[in-house]
């Protein structure tokens, strides 16, 4: 019996033990040692994912979201397709703006409110004197605002709560979901056709 009770609490100890340790090693990542690996998010490099990879990027941990974005826009070949709620990033404009000067077909769709404010509009003049057509919504009744914030290139896409602005980047707290999943980036390319389609009537 005393065998017994001194194995049980034998047992007991090393449970607590083995379970301070993984939360104690976790580090700042915020994660578990012993986490599944299904949880864990890869560290941001300023590239596109491998083929059907996703990654996804938290602005606060190197703040570079714009760097993210820029880089996809670099290695656009043939398409870029954006909608944008608020965009002031002149970094992020003078790489679409580059995109076009070499031949890749770029259009996009933003808010009016937005777009036509005081520090949306250098950004809006840009685009236009680049010859980058840019739509904006139309919602029955005047009501409603575009609120998405996505790039789709020929090879990838980016989705998330980030606005092209210098605080999302540094400040907030967003989340921009970098992949090249075929299914995933048609989606996003067939949902920002259908919208260019419609905004330009």
């Amino acid at each position: 019996m005393q065998q017994k009770l001194v194995r049980s609490l034998a047992a007991l100890f090393l449970a607590f033990a083995a379970g301070g340790a993984g939360y104690s090693i976790r580090g700042d990542t915020g994660v578990a040692a012993d986490a599944p690996a299904a949880v864990a998010i890869p560290a941001e490099t300023v590239t596109a994912p491998p083929a059907g990879a996703i990654r996804i990027v938290y602005s606060l941990d190197k703040k570079q979201n714009d760097k993210e974005l820029i880089a996809l826009i670099d290695a656009a070949q043939t398409k870029i397709l954006f909608a944008i709620y608020t965009f002031t990033l002149p970094s992020i404009a003078d790489a679409l703006v580059h995109a076009k000067a070499r031949g890749v077909d770029v259009r996009g769709v933003m808010d009016s409110s937005q777009a036509e404010s005081s520090y949306g509009a250098p950004i809006l003049k840009k685009l236009s004197d680049a010859g980058i057509p840019i739509v904006f919504e139309k919602h029955a009744g005047g009501k409603g605002i575009m609120h998405i914030k996505a790039l789709v290139t020929e090879s990838a896409y980016a989705v998330g709560s980030y606005n092209w602005t210098k605080s999302a980047t540094t400040v907030n707290d967003e989340i921009l979901e970098i992949g090249t999943d075929p299914a995933l980036r048609q989606t996003y390319d067939a949902l920002l056709t259908r919208l260019l389609d419609a905004y330009q009537k």
